[in-house]
């Protein structure tokens, strides 16, 4: 073979040398592109992750802290004095509707009095009408309804009492525009039934409040159930009557209050939480027109 023939070939060898480890690295730095763009790739999904379930979290912890309940004392009971250590135990503060034509009355002397009465408001507690003698509204003429309605009112304003909402007479009269109209025109921001339900603020009908009724039958599962759901604009009622061996037994209702407070919820009363609603969409309406 002659030299020229043998340098030419030693060329082809070479060139084809540099191609292969060419080709190599080329092949060499595409798998490491391609692998990191993998790994870019699994970050971002992982970071995704954290970031989706963070939000979730906070989420949760704000739907949590905002889980408002109102625990609601029907007809003006003496025996729900007893559950106010109770209250006092946890810094709860309640809603007591109050029949007014039954107040220092000889004929209703297991009813509270008024001095009774001062002394929830002094301490914190909510007082809110509960009518004149408890009569169903549906069933009265206008101005029995009226008097019902309007004259209760007046009895409390006279003890210095603001009363703007009203607790309807064995929970009915929610749906009735007859017994609306007269409370609208009585006074009443809002009125609340025994229609078994949770109130949405920010859609519910103020007219017709639904709530839970507690009675001596209502088990842990079944009060924890009632719970479920609350929280933002949603908030749950507890509607008490009587206390004690003729109602709701107190060590009941501590066990009741002790899970609301494990639990985290916020206990207030119906006119912070209705009125102040109220209070704050009329604003927003006045604030929008002008």
């Amino acid at each position: 073979m002659s030299l020229n023939t043998r340098s030419v070939k030693l060329r082809s060898s070479i060139r084809e040398l540099k191609l292969s480890e060419t080709v190599r690295q080329f092949r060499f730095s595409n798998s490491v592109i391609l692998s990191s763009s993998r790994a870019v790739r699994r970050a971002t999904l992982h970071v995704r992750l954290i970031v989706g379930n963070t939000m979730a979290k906070i989420s949760g912890s704000k739907a949590r802290r905002n889980r408002i309940v109102c625990v609601v004392f029907d007809d003006g009971w003496k025996s729900q004095l007893d559950a106010l250590p109770v209250l006092d135990q946890y810094g709860f503060k309640a809603t007591f509707g109050i029949i007014a034509g039954y107040v220092n009355n000889p004929l209703h002397n297991k009813y509270m009095n008024w001095q009774e009465i001062h002394n929830l408001r002094s301490q914190g507690h909510d007082i809110e009408s509960h009518t004149l003698s408890h009569k169903c509204l549906e069933k009265l003429t206008e101005t029995e309804l009226r008097k019902e309605i309007m004259g209760s009112r007046e009895i409390f304003q006279e003890q210095g009492i603001d009363t703007r909402i009203l607790i309807y007479p064995l929970g009915i009269g929610g749906k009735n525009n007859r017994i609306r109209q007269a409370l609208i025109e009585a006074g009443y921001l809002a009125a609340r039934t025994t229609i078994p339900s949770k109130f949405n603020l920010s859609s519910g009908d103020f007219l017709a409040v639904g709530a839970f009724e507690i009675n001596r039958e209502t088990t842990i599962k079944g009060f924890s159930k009632y719970l479920g759901g609350t929280g933002n604009s949603t908030v749950a009622i507890l509607v008490y009557h009587r206390m004690g061996p003729e109602g709701v037994a107190i060590s009941q209702f501590k066990t009741q209050m002790a899970y609301l407070c494990k639990h985290n919820f916020k206990v207030k009363t119906m006119k912070q939480v209705l009125l102040e609603f109220c209070e704050k969409k009329q604003y927003s309406q006045r604030n929008s027109i002008n």
